[in-house]
């Protein structure tokens, strides 16, 4: 019986974790000002688009492994038009943050200074967590879901189905029939 426990564990372990399954603390107003821009990432959210939050750092291996996923999928959903990519930084050193850009072929993103990140989170309604951490934000700028963990093809279409867009293969995967 325990081997049957352990194993049937051990599969769920193995499976994704649902995406953006978790909701941001209530009353939760996503500030974006303290924000500083590494590069020339895209500065306002189009009229009527979705806000895609990605928190990141260049020490973290899964956040650096996600970024062209995440770039391939704002495609798919309809480009900056209907989903604006926020890549937020949470380096200490941002010449180590440059440099991951750099091999990730990011011409921008953003940067939370230590001194202003709590805030910052807590505007997102985040708490804590980890690291890749994303929050979705609606057109009204109201933050809908987060995700705690590394987006995975399986979380396309879940994704394409919370930001209201049609659904479609994900970049890489087979056409659904």
């Amino acid at each position: 019986m325990r081997l049957l426990a352990l194993s049937l564990l051990l599969a769920g372990a193995a499976q994704a974790a649902p995406f953006c399954a978790a909701t941001p603390e209530p009353g939760a107003r996503p500030d974006l000002s303290a924000l500083v821009k590494l590069g020339a990432p895209r500065e306002a959210t189009p009229k009527g688009a979705w806000t895609w939050v990605n928190l990141w750092a260049s020490w973290c291996a899964p956040c650096i492994d996600e970024l062209p996923l995440l770039r391939a999928w704002q495609a798919q959903l309809g480009g900056p038009a209907k989903v604006r990519l926020v890549l937020v930084s949470l380096d200490d050193d941002l010449a180590a943050a440059r440099e991951a850009m750099a091999k990730a072929g990011l011409k921008g993103a953003w940067h939370a200074p230590k001194a202003a990140r709590a805030a910052f989170t807590r505007s997102l309604g985040l708490l804590g967590g980890s690291l890749p951490t994303h929050v979705l934000i609606d057109p009204t700028g109201a933050p809908v879901c987060v995700h705690e963990d590394m987006v995975e093809p399986p979380h396309f279409a879940a994704a394409a189905a919370r930001l209201g867009a049609p659904p479609a293969a994900a970049p890489g995967s087979a056409p659904p029939k």
